[in-house]
């Protein structure tokens, strides 16, 4: 039972929620509640997903910390892997070492989610709501 919900979570995020948050625009102030409005900052995305699957957060407290902050408050009894100084791809095949799920990254500067999907390929997907920013 509790792999099915595993599973189900996983989903959610993975397909439901990112393909509704997709196409919105990435600003390092953005705070947007709704996906395709406005613009969304890393932390705000990252937390309104988490909220709109369910998960009772503080989202704006949340949304402006370090992704190190964001993590410790959401599983405060699990140690955070530090996978630091590797290059993109060293950084991906590092990730896939994890296993199956839906992981928060934290980069210098960005927060993002990874996912590791049943029994598709490994899809990372920090900033594919992007824009360049300036």
């Amino acid at each position: 039972m509790l792999e099915e919900i595993k599973k189900i979570r996983i989903n959610t995020i993975s397909n439901n929620l990112y393909q509704e948050w997709k196409n919105t625009l990435w600003d390092f102030n953005g705070t947007t509640t709704k996906p395709g409005q406005v613009n969304i900052a890393c932390g705000y995305f990252v937390a309104t997903i988490l909220r709109d699957m369910g998960l009772e957060i503080k989202r704006i407290k949340l949304s402006v910390g370090a992704s190190s902050q964001m993590m410790k408050s959401l599983v405060p009894k699990q140690p955070l892997k530090n996978i630091s100084n590797l290059g993109y791809s060293d950084f991906n095949e590092k990730l896939k070492e994890y296993g199956k799920g839906v992981y928060i990254i934290g980069l210098d500067f960005h927060t993002g989610l990874y996912s590791q999907r049943w029994p598709k390929k490994t899809g990372l997907f920090i900033l594919i709501i992007s824009a360049e920013r300036e």
